[in-house]
């Protein structure tokens, strides 16, 4: 393994790029920082935000660079259904995991947090905490939440 590489948003994503790099003794890079760091097709494990079940940065990921391990971070909770769904619709071959990260609306431009706000009663309905985060922002990242995907990559 060469490296952790990532895109973030609003920092959650890179909180655990960071986390997992400190566990793991490997350098982290945003995919910016690894296509001057990294050669083509170098392992590495990848980590991206989610928007609308899509993940960020891993199409240009896949094609430069070999993917040991692909990770998620979105604001739902982790599911079976929902961790499917994002292998599906990304076309994930290697193993995906999910972590729940958050969401910091001052990191965000006016726009997306006009319509995130807009649209927070619909996306959350069944979930106060859901709701609460796409209300007010916040974060969920902790670092016992690698701790299930550590004991995966060992």
């Amino acid at each position: 393994m060469k490296a952790i590489v990532y895109e973030s948003n609003t920092g959650t994503t890179k909180e655990y790029a960071k986390m997992l790099s400190k566990k793991l003794h490997l350098p982290n890079y945003s995919i910016k920082e690894a296509k001057k760091k990294l050669n083509r097709q170098d392992d590495i494990i990848f980590l991206g935000w989610v928007r609308v079940s899509i993940i960020q940065g891993y199409k240009k990921a896949k094609k430069r660079y070999h993917i040991i391990n692909t990770i998620a971070v979105g604001a739902y909770k982790e599911s079976k259904a929902n961790t499917h769904t994002l292998q599906v619709l990304n076309k994930v071959d290697e193993p995906l995991f999910y972590l729940r990260g958050g969401l910091h609306y001052e990191k965000l431009n006016k726009i997306y947090q006009i319509l995130l706000k807009a649209i927070s009663n619909e996306i959350a309905k069944d979930d106060k905490e859901l709701l609460l985060l796409f209300r007010q922002g916040g974060s969920f990242v902790e670092e016992q939440n690698i701790d299930k995907l550590l004991k995966r990559l060992e």
